[in-house]
């Protein structure tokens, strides 16, 4: 009954804030009681920075599009250096308290107030399909890379609406291309279609020297990118 009445509530919002920071800023409060599909990534997020870097210290992450900051404690709870950006101030709020190592900042994915070459990792888990511009988000994880830096994004295929999997085929078109229609109509950018997935890969294929899939949960994954170029 509870989660029935989080996901009431989640749908009021969503038909109300006319912006995708306006409803981040509002949801925020219930953000990860409702968004519990977000664990198994962050848990295989995590793993897969740990194990990339091993035992080396000092590694800085920067968690893009860090939400109330579930990625952010896992990964700083490793030990890391992690400094955690969302355009959405109230998400950020919910954050602070609960942290006092994590460096927190409010500011747009695709200007990014940071000089070149000074993380190692930059992390975005689940935010991609949200930013209207990718590519200009994209150039800006490759400007803030040191050589030799991880791009870890994910996880996909999304879910409608971050909660509800799309079916594939005909029927998972129809979803998309209807879901696309409201979303707009709404003022949001929140894609779900198949060529968001084939769009990203492309772009990462040009900026980065390799990249590798990791199955994260079912049939979810994310994308591992080393080196940018």
């Amino acid at each position: 009954m509870r989660s029935l009445r989080l996901l009431l509530k989640l749908a009021v919002i969503t038909a109300t804030s006319r912006s995708t920071q306006v409803f981040y800023d509002r949801v925020s409060p219930f953000y990860e009681l409702v968004f519990t599909d977000h664990l198994p990534h962050i848990r295989k997020m995590a793993a897969a920075v740990r194990e990339h870097f091993g035992a080396e210290c000092g590694i800085k992450v920067l968690d893009m599009a860090c939400g109330t900051g579930a990625l952010s404690r896992r990964l700083d709870e490793e030990g890391f250096c992690v400094i955690g950006l969302d355009f959405s101030f109230e998400s950020l709020r919910r954050l602070n308290p609960t942290t006092r190592t994590i460096r927190l900042i409010q500011s747009d994915a695709a200007a990014l107030p940071f000089s070149p070459c000074c993380f190692d990792v930059v992390t975005c888990m689940g935010a991609w399909r949200h930013f209207p511009e990718p590519q200009r988000v994209l150039d800006e994880v490759r400007r803030v890379l040191r050589p030799g830096g991880v791009f870890l994004v994910g996880y996909f295929p999304p879910k409608l609406g971050g909660v509800l999997s799309i079916p594939s085929g005909r029927v998972g078109k129809a979803v998309a291309f209807f879901y696309g229609r409201i979303i707009r109509l709404l003022s949001y950018n929140d894609r779900i279609d198949q060529e968001l997935e084939r769009n990203i890969l492309r772009m990462i294929d040009v900026a980065f020297i390799k990249y590798r899939l990791i199955q994260s949960h079912g049939r979810e994954y994310l994308i591992l990118a080393e080196s940018p170029r």
